[in-house]
């Protein structure tokens, strides 16, 4: 897989420009005077006479990063503490990487779940928040928690 040539990197001196599908034969130079903000020339097509460079908007990071990962963590209603610690560490190590985890919770008894419910989501308080509602399918008790926007 060969990299794009960018701006100055590109080693021509006459350049066909494509704006919105309209060439226009110009110099690199004066190419790169009018580039717009956040836009770059990207090189195209080398081989056409004189070679084919298009004006593209520059993509920054956030909008690169796909959306967000949804981590699926099963816990029994009666988790060991440690195992629960270790759950919790991997859930907010991932929350912070600005992930939602979706919770299910295996119930034994329903008043251990509401109290390992509210457990989980006090000591995540700090990385994560609670979505929506606690939904019940059967045993099993799901919801899910998603990263707390960054001030």
């Amino acid at each position: 897989m060969s990299t794009k040539l960018r701006n100055s990197q590109i080693p021509y001196t006459d350049i066909q420009l494509n704006i919105d599908n309209k060439l226009t034969t110009t110099t690199l130079k004066e190419a790169l005077k009018s580039l717009p903000p956040q836009h770059e020339l990207l090189l195209v097509n080398k081989h056409a006479s004189p070679p084919i460079v298009k004006l593209c908007k520059i993509i920054k990071e956030k909008e690169k990063k796909s959306k967000n990962v949804l981590k699926e963590m099963e816990i029994n209603s009666g988790i060991a503490e440690n195992d629960y610690k270790i759950k919790l560490k991997k859930v907010s190590s991932f929350l912070e990487k600005g992930n939602s985890c979706q919770f299910k919770l295996i119930r034994k008894d329903r008043a251990d779940c509401q109290e390992l419910i509210q457990k989980i989501v006090k000591e995540l308080d700090g990385v994560g928040r609670l979505v929506g509602n606690v939904v019940m399918s059967g045993r099993q008790m799901v919801f899910t928690l998603s990263p707390k926007k960054k001030p």
